[in-house]
């Protein structure tokens, strides 16, 4: 018996959902394939995600959104985490610290500049 089937009857909503995200591996599944399985889908995608992440996180369930004609169009994928493919995401250079430092010297800055009049 495949814990993954769609023509096991005892799958669970999250894993038929994760069968079909895998399905087609990167590839955008819009919300109303997904609610053909469950109505309550976001939920499932929530359990997917937290199973992932127990796992090690090597894989991430994205979803984006689009508006058609005044509607709002979702779409999820399962693909690899960008550490995986070596695109990692920039690190700050500075400490928390020397950010507040520099966005009070900013403020500071913009409070010694005199105002400006209009005349017309």
């Amino acid at each position: 018996m495949q814990a993954h089937s769609n023509t096991n009857p005892f799958a669970t909503q999250s894993d038929k959902i994760e069968h079909l995200l895998r399905s087609r591996y990167g590839e955008w599944f819009p919300c109303h394939e997904l609610a053909s399985i469950a109505l309550q889908y976001c939920a499932r995608i929530n359990s997917i995600r937290k199973r992932l992440l127990a796992a090690g996180d090597r894989e991430r369930i994205e979803n984006k959104t689009k508006w058609v004609n005044g509607k709002c169009h979702g779409a999820y994928r399962i693909a690899l985490t960008a550490d995986v493919l070596g695109i990692a995401t920039p690190k700050p250079n500075k400490s928390w610290d020397e950010i507040v430092a520099e966005r009070e010297r900013k403020l500071a800055s913009q409070e010694s500049v005199p105002e400006l009049v209009l005349t017309p």
